[in-house]
């Protein structure tokens, strides 16, 4: 990853986030799209809807869940993190799910995600 003096404000926020999740980087407002995930809805607004609703409903099907970042891309406000999914389900079996996110930050806030997975290892892992 590029050296503290180089990278943007988008990208340390993100690697921030990534290093230790909390909702205190969301916007209130913020726009967390994920078509086609185990959960009830395709998008989630605003920061309550996100840490009550979406992980919540996330953490049901999983009894480890972790994110391994391979790579993040910086341009502008947006960055792109690739990277996979690695957890265990409720039921045991050992899941590993390819992602491609699409994150924007404005003022040290995500504002919005497209979260981006291989929804058949979802599925499959799930049945």
């Amino acid at each position: 990853m590029a050296n503290a003096a180089a990278m943007g404000q988008a990208l340390e926020t993100m690697q921030q986030w990534f290093a230790k999740p909390d909702p205190l980087w969301y916007a209130d407002d913020i726009d967390w799209y994920v078509p086609g995930y185990p959960v009830a809805r395709e998008r989630y607004v605003g920061r309550a809807a996100v840490t009550d609703e979406f992980f919540p409903t996330m953490r049901t099907h999983f009894s480890v869940w972790k994110i391994e970042v391979s790579e993040l891309i910086e341009a502008g406000d947006r960055v792109t993190a690739i990277g996979r999914y690695v957890g265990t389900t409720t039921a045991g079996k050992p899941v590993v799910i390819p992602f491609l996110h699409v994150w924007t930050v404005r003022d040290r806030k995500i504002t919005s995600v497209i979260a981006a997975a291989d929804t058949s290892v979802f599925v499959r892992a799930l049945s």
